[in-house]
């Protein structure tokens, strides 16, 4: 079991350091992002994104891989879609992020994202959710871009692109494992003064 250890960062007291952790991430990422913003039908997500194609919610979770239980909950939280999944378009997107960033056969994630792009796709049998890789800016000036996508073209979750699909210019690994290292290091518990 996973001890939360409540953490104030940017004058915020998040449930658990991993909270803190990944609103840090999301600093460096240069997104904009609202704590615990909503309950739906019981489920309040961790985090809203302001992106521009359409909001993500984010749920944290020190897991390592996605879970039906995790999925389940969020699911749960919307309306069922069609039969017809291919015409649902939901109103968010949905990033269940981990314990930590990983690599997925060498692309490195920062969790799982809901993907009405690629339906048919699944991961460990869940349907509808693909790998969540942050890119490099799209522009000079721009924050990180989120993409997941198959067939080696990418979809950017957070510039609105008019759906534009694109080559592979995500994070380094490297690079992404110091910018969470960053994020960990601003995230330490300190004895109140």
């Amino acid at each position: 079991m996973h001890a939360n250890i409540p953490t104030t960062y940017r004058g915020i007291r998040f449930r658990s350091r991993l909270e803190s952790k990944w609103a840090r991430m999301f600093d460096l990422f240069g997104w904009s992002w609202e704590y615990e913003p909503l309950d739906l039908n019981g489920w309040i997500p961790d985090f809203l994104i302001r992106a521009k194609r359409k909001p993500i919610l984010v749920e944290v979770k020190p897991i390592l891989t996605i879970s039906q239980e995790v999925v389940s909950k969020i699911e749960s939280a919307f309306p069922r879609p069609p039969a017809n999944r291919e015409s649902w378009d939901p109103p968010y997107d949905v990033l269940i992020a981990p314990l930590a960033p990983f690599d997925y056969i060498d692309e490195p994630c920062i969790g799982w994202i809901t993907d009405d792009w690629c339906n048919f796709l699944h991961i460990n049998g869940i349907l509808g959710w693909q790998y969540a890789c942050p890119f490099y800016p799209p522009e000079a000036g721009q924050s990180y871009g989120l993409g997941s996508g198959s067939e080696g073209l990418w979809h950017n979750r957070v510039h609105d692109l008019g759906g534009k699909r694109y080559g592979r210019d995500y994070l380094h690994t490297e690079d992404l494992r110091l910018l969470w290292n960053e994020a960990t290091n601003a995230s330490q518990w300190r004895a109140p003064r």
